[in-house]
């Protein structure tokens, strides 16, 4: 196969990657208006697939939706180009992990 010819422009290739990141940003803000329903449902996959929830012993449900929810909410902002700059990123993941 030979090798394309022409610019950038006559290939119609999105070289600074901005329509991409538009995409993304548009994509990540409707996702955040769905993130109580994914947090629901990404609490009752881990749920039902984790045997080690059931072998704590004690009720999860409620503190893993929430941190099901933090996590997708700091992911999707993040993604979206959103996150404020003095927001440290990992500190969600540091606070989950001391629990």
């Amino acid at each position: 196969m030979a090798a394309p010819t022409g610019t950038d422009t006559d290939l119609d290739i999105d070289t600074d990657g901005r329509e991409g990141r538009d995409a993304l940003t548009a994509l990540c803000r409707a996702l955040l208006e769905e993130v109580d329903g994914l947090a629901d449902r990404l609490t009752r996959r881990l749920l039902a697939r984790e045997d080690v929830y059931d072998a704590l012993g004690v009720p999860v449900e409620d503190d893993l939706r929430a941190t099901c929810r933090a996590g997708l909410e700091r992911l999707l902002t993040m993604l979206a180009g959103d996150l404020p700059p003095d927001v440290d990123a990992a500190a969600l993941t540091v606070d989950t992990g001391r629990r």
